[in-house]
């Protein structure tokens, strides 16, 4: 969907219901360009945080620079994106990046391509081990000491939540053959159809990446007792060390129904990443757009709110380097040495 920015800032206000006014051009590139930004689904909060982006960077460009917010992939599929030169810029759960980097699954190859931008721009998304009560499941940890038959369901496969879900199973020494041996089974459908199955109380557990106060789950809690699983410490551990996640997060006290104390898990941040190959010159402004409107972000979705530029730089990037562009500028502003 190519969105030429006059355009862009009015959706962007459309769909956050704010006014949203533009920053006093500081700088221009070389020549024009035309930048493809991927994001996800339209309407969803990727698409939002992505045309909040491109608003507050195209009156720094040259006259005639298009910029395209692309309604796909998300969090597997935009490192493939850019992989593929499909795209210059993406949003991305940065493990993800880390899995597309260094070839590990889903990724078939590793794309040494791939550099950072900015990290950190929201909270950071946790990953959610949830179970139903009347199931008398009280934890993964359990499911392997006593072989319980648990009916697990994950997201559709090639999704970021179902990648994330099979990597916390192994861990846990849970796999699809040693679960249905005990009579269990493990599914992968569309993440509304998961939640429906243990509403309907024909799945068990659902292990799925949660945003903070995340809207689905926080009415699923509303309408079905549910368990939120602490991961174990040393599984916290090596999923980290494996594949890049942030450790000693906690889903918080209150944050959904029925979570009477904060629970210990892991998870990441989402942040912007890019060709290798995209202009210097971009990549400064892109960067330098981003850190110097903190405000615009957080009136455009309200996620982007924790957004904190001086630490942009130094996210949980996980061995992918910073392009040149984005260390200029935060080397000019003093954050990074």
């Amino acid at each position: 969907m190519r969105l030429r920015i006059t355009k862009l800032a009015v959706l962007v206000t459309c769909l956050t219901m704010v006014t949203v006014v533009l920053p006093t051009p500081y700088a221009a590139a070389e020549k024009p360009v035309n930048i493809r930004l991927a994001s996800f689904n339209v309407g969803g909060s990727w698409y939002i945080w992505a045309s909040a982006i491109a608003s507050i960077v195209r009156p720094n460009l040259d006259e005639g620079t298009t910029i395209d917010v692309l309604p796909y992939q998300g969090g597997i599929g935009n490192p493939m994106l850019l992989a593929k030169g499909k795209a210059e810029v993406a949003l991305s759960f940065l493990p993800c990046t880390k899995w597309a980097y260094n070839g590990l699954e889903p990724y078939k190859s590793a794309d040494k391509n791939l550099r950072a931008l900015v990290g950190g721009l929201s909270k950071p998304h946790r990953v959610g081990v949830l179970i139903r009560k009347d199931s008398g499941i009280k934890s993964l940890w359990e499911v392997v000491q006593k072989k319980l038959p648990a009916k697990i369901v994950t997201a559709q496969r090639g999704a970021t939540g179902q990648a994330v879900a099979m990597q916390v199973l192994k861990e846990y020494g849970i796999s699809p053959k040693e679960l249905a041996k005990w009579g269990g089974s493990i599914e992968h459908v569309r993440m509304p159809v998961a939640i429906g199955r243990i509403k309907d109380g024909h799945t068990d557990i659902i292990i799925h990446n949660i945003g903070y106060k995340e809207p689905r789950f926080s009415e699923l809690t509303l309408t079905t007792s549910i368990i939120f699983d602490k991961i174990q410490p040393e599984i916290q551990k090596r999923l980290a060390d494996k594949y890049g996640y942030v450790q000693e997060l906690v889903i918080e006290k209150d944050e959904f129904q029925g979570v009477g104390e904060d629970v210990p898990s892991i998870g990441y941040p989402t942040g912007l990443i890019a060709n290798a190959d995209l202009p210097d010159s971009i990549a400064y402004i892109i960067t330098k757009a981003i850190c110097e409107n903190p405000k615009i972000l957080g009136e455009a979705h309200a996620s982007l709110k924790a957004f904190d530029p001086e630490k942009a730089w130094q996210p949980e990037f996980n061995g992918i380097a910073l392009h040149p562009g984005a260390i200029k500028y935060y080397k000019e502003k003093g954050w990074m040495k």
